[in-house]
């Protein structure tokens, strides 16, 4: 009962909060990676594949679940995923050329979803690599999820959930054994 009282009163005093526009910085943090033997460089683009919104990655909330104010990256998201991948990369030592093994990355999903106690960020991608003939020689899906314990439907909340989310994408990519033997040309 405290719980819900304590909800009702932040929604009414960060009301005017709720109903403004945030703009938010997606950190990403690439953590150290072993490197992939016989890797080859790589030609990577990046697409946004989302179907909604494309400009936002969540929006604010009233205490009654309403929808608020949107809360945009400042970056784009297509910006965002293409910096991480690319980092992910070059930690494992497979460099970036425009003559490289072309990797396609679709975003499918980039967002951050608010519930009553938690913000829960989504992040779904979809990964080619073509040989250079231009045949698909790997193509898969990753979902990457993560929940983030709130008292606030704030920017920073959303962009911590879907940076752990996009974080969790890509150590799915990056430990699956058929995509890193994609890029070793196996």
């Amino acid at each position: 009962m405290r719980y819900s009282a304590l909800i009702v009163l932040c929604s009414v005093a960060f009301g005017g909060c709720a109903m403004t526009e945030a703009v938010v910085d997606i950190p990403y943090v690439q953590d150290e990676a072993a490197s992939i033997s016989g890797a080859k460089p790589v030609n990577l683009s990046v697409i946004d594949g989302r179907t909604e919104d494309r400009t936002r990655i969540s929006t604010k909330t009233n205490g009654y679940g309403a929808e608020m104010g949107a809360i945009r990256p400042s970056r784009s998201v297509v910006e965002v995923v293409e910096s991480a991948m690319s980092s992910e990369l070059a930690a494992r030592g497979v460099g970036r050329t425009a003559a490289g093994l072309p990797i396609s990355v679709t975003v499918k999903r980039f967002y951050s979803q608010f519930h009553t106690t938690s913000a829960e960020g989504q992040v779904g991608l979809d990964i080619t690599i073509r040989n250079p003939a231009g045949q698909p020689v790997f193509s898969r899906q990753y979902q990457g999820t993560s929940s983030l314990g709130i008292l606030v439907y704030s920017g920073s909340n959303a962009a911590e959930a879907v940076s752990a989310a996009l974080k969790d994408a890509m150590a799915k990519v990056f430990s699956d054994r058929d995509f890193l033997d994609a890029l070793a040309g196996g």
